[in-house]
């Protein structure tokens, strides 16, 4: 095909276009980091943050043994609360 062929100006801008729609419908604000605490293998809490280090120091003074892992990636807050509910951490 030739540059300038309105076919290939035409599926550029759909492909343009799939990116923007992609970004502003699902690419909604990420910011709540969902967590676990475990202590000798043992989930014995767990929940949801939008500072995970913080949060991460402050579960270390009540358990100073403990391990906090990151559970998943980041999510929408509607998300991180269905999580939360689900897992009965609230």
């Amino acid at each position: 095909m030739v540059e300038g062929d309105g076919q290939i100006t035409c599926i550029y801008f759909y492909d343009l276009l799939s990116i923007f729609m992609r970004r502003c419908v699902i690419g909604q604000k990420r910011p709540y980091q969902r967590y676990r605490v475990h202590v000798k293998g043992k989930v014995v809490h767990g929940g949801i943050t939008t500072d995970f280090e913080e949060r991460k120091g402050r579960h270390k003074q009540q358990w100073p043994t403990s391990i906090i892992r990151k559970v998943g990636g980041k999510v929408t807050e509607e998300t991180a609360r269905e999580w939360e509910k689900e897992e009965g951490y609230s």
